[in-house]
């Protein structure tokens, strides 16, 4: 009974050796962005469907990545939540190129596409529009403070252009963003 004891924990061993090299790449190159987020939204175009359309607003984005063998260069995923007053929400989701020009310095490169929302009860008549925001972005992350082996503080800023597609009258057909964020990257 002990040899076949043995013998089983003797053929477990490489496959668990191999697991632990996949979870060791994995934690080498995967990141983890966690930020909240406050940006200002503007019609792009001021001839267009609501060329005085501003709006200020707060929400949070996930961004996970991974890097690829080349050293700079990575992948990544992202989503992202802003409710702009109390009218206006937007969810996305994002994929792109994720840049590392310097060790604490991330540059995001990439695409996004979601849907937003207008409601405002107290017009007459009462809005409610939906469109469908598709574009692309480019945003940076600078990480601050050490708060473990990877663990640290960040900070960041991303700039989108979107056009609007189903927008109403009371939305533009393309839109620009500012956002900054402050969180933490794993």
């Amino acid at each position: 009974m002990t040899r076949l004891l043995l013998s089983l924990l003797a053929l477990t061993l490489p496959a668990s050796a191999q697991a632990g090299r996949r979870a060791q790449w994995l934690h080498e190159r995967f990141s983890v962005e966690l930020q909240l987020v406050g940006g200002w939204r503007a019609a792009a175009v001021t001839n267009s469907r609501g060329s005085g359309f501003e709006v200020l607003g707060g929400g949070g984005e996930l961004v996970l990545g991974l890097d690829t063998p080349v050293p700079w260069l990575g992948l990544f995923v992202s989503g992202r939540f802003v409710g702009y007053g109390i009218k206006q929400y937007q969810g996305d989701a994002g994929l792109g190129l994720l840049f590392h020009p310097r060790d604490r310095i991330h540059v995001h490169v990439g695409a996004s596409c979601g849907v937003l929302h207008l409601v405002d009860n107290k017009a007459v008549p009462a809005i409610n529009e939906n469109a469908i925001p598709i574009g692309g972005f480019l945003g940076t992350t600078v990480e601050l403070f050490r708060l473990g082996n990877r663990l640290s503080t960040a900070v960041s800023a991303r700039f989108d252009v979107v056009d609007l597609l189903g927008a109403g009258a009371h939305l533009p057909d393309t839109s620009i963003t500012l956002s900054v964020g402050a969180g933490i990257h794993y």
